[in-house]
């Protein structure tokens, strides 16, 4: 099936130059209240009251060159505004010469005009601020703008001219950097090759910026308590050949206190979820990698439980939805998807699915991925039931790190064909709670475009 969808306001980018030129940004008039609820914040949109800010499509940062990133070129990558109406985007519908429908997003500007959809998409709101990454900008010494670094950036919820917080963070993952609020204080924690760093954010600006260590490998917060925990190498007169330490530091002081502090094994941090603290334990004779977990408030007090038995190459995941259901982790490898429970359940290995799958991300009681047949579905860990969402989708790589679930939409990427400076990577959401499930642009075409489907 093909579908035509036009935007109305190209018009907009006439107007951006006017506004860039001048050096200031881009300001827009209304939007929510101060008290409006906040839904869907370190995602791909995020709401708050009566409006969705959204990134408006991908772009990778291997691709950007020269002044692609400089404020006022971005457009399908750049973040937009769009005022819903009884929770719902907004379109005018026509048809062209052919008959075929045209879908126009309406109540819909431009915000940052700069690129915010890419490989480490993340979007916050905590009051009237936009928290946002975008690739790089700068020049190493050498003269190359590294793409490959990222930026992170407050900017007002009326917009304006965004303010760079965090400046060229070489990143691995979405993972390597988390907002936390905490007694209305809010608090950026994040890590830099192997410096972990936890500042305090007032109004889209850093008060404070503290290096709790510079012996880092990850982190995790625990959003109840305030506390980072994270594992690093030993400290000068720490000696030891093998193992490393756990720690945890609160957010408002960044104090470290040592939790565990191995000589023998490796531990690596994987989720904090209803109070539990998720982990693989290495074992530096054998090699072998097992997952764990203790909770928080009975830490090295014989609260530990050991979920698998085999070191798995591929990445698994922590299901844990709390009191009145069966926790354990996820696994996908050798073409078979499989939840296990814990070593001391002789039936703890349960098969969820048997072919090849991806997992997106799993919210709830779901998995959500790319089936063998290359449809988006949602596999139920309880009751192992497989849902077909969206069939026969392109397969391609901006799904596996950009994917979300909100408010009974999923969001992702579609590939979209046009003429040479609109074509691309766009957002699109479908609404899955329901039997026909609807599929929708999230974003601004340029020009008419020819969707994939």
């Amino acid at each position: 099936m093909k579908k035509k969808i036009f935007s109305i306001i190209a018009f907009c980018f006439a107007i951006l130059s006017i506004f860039t030129f001048a050096g200031c940004g881009v300001t827009l008039s209304g939007g929510p209240s101060a008290t409006d609820i906040v839904t869907g914040n370190g995602s791909m949109s995020v709401r708050k009251g009566d409006y969705l800010y959204f990134v408006n499509g991908y772009v990778s940062n291997s691709s950007l060159t020269g002044s692609d990133n400089n404020y006022g070129v971005a457009r399908n990558g750049a973040i937009y505004r769009a005022k819903l109406e009884n929770g719902k985007l907004m379109y005018e519908t026509t048809e062209d010469e052919d008959g075929e429908e045209i879908k126009t997003l309406t109540n819909v500007e431009l915000m940052v005009p700069m690129v915010a959809g890419f490989e480490y998409t993340n979007l916050y709101i905590f009051g009237n601020t936009l928290y946002f990454t975008s690739p790089n900008t700068e020049k190493d010494t050498t003269g190359t703008i590294r793409f490959d670094l990222t930026n992170i950036y407050a900017v007002s919820l009326k917009g304006g001219s965004p303010k760079k917080l965090v400046n060229a963070l070489n990143v691995d993952s979405v993972n390597d950097f988390d907002f936390t609020e905490i007694d209305n204080k809010l608090y950026l924690t994040y890590i830099n090759e192997s410096n972990l760093y936890v500042a305090k954010i007032s109004g889209g600006n850093v008060q404070s910026n503290i290096k709790v260590t510079d012996k880092a490998s990850e982190f995790v917060v625990d959003k109840d308590s305030g506390f980072v925990y994270y594992t690093r190498s030993f400290n000068e007169g720490e000696n030891s050949v093998t193992g490393n330490v756990l720690a945890k530091a609160n957010l408002s002081d960044a104090i470290e206190s040592v939790v565990i502090k191995d000589n023998y094994n490796t531990y690596s941090l994987k989720e904090i979820k209803n109070n539990k603290l998720y982990y693989t334990r290495t074992n530096s004779l054998t090699t072998n990698a097992y997952i764990y977990s203790q909770d928080l408030n009975n830490l090295n007090t014989g609260s530990e439980k050991q979920y698998t038995a085999v070191s798995y190459t591929s990445n698994q995941y922590i299901f844990d939805l709390g009191e009145g259901y069966t926790n354990g982790v996820i696994v996908n490898e050798n073409d078979k998807l499989q939840f296990l429970t814990g070593i001391e359940n002789l039936e703890n290995i349960i098969n969820l699915y048997d072919a090849k799958f991806t997992i997106f991300g799993i919210y709830g009681e779901n998995i959500y991925g790319l089936d063998n047949d290359n449809n988006i579905v949602r596999v139920n860990v309880q009751t192992k039931d497989i849902e077909v969402l969206v069939s026969g989708v392109e397969v391609d790589s901006s799904m596996k790190v950009n994917f979300d679930y909100e408010n009974g939409y999923i969001y992702y990427y579609v590939k979209y064909t046009g003429s040479s400076d609109a074509s691309g990577y766009y957002l699109n959401r479908t609404y899955i709670n329901q039997q026909d499930k609807e599929t929708e642009l999230v974003g601004v075409l340029l020009k008419e475009h020819n969707i994939q489907e």
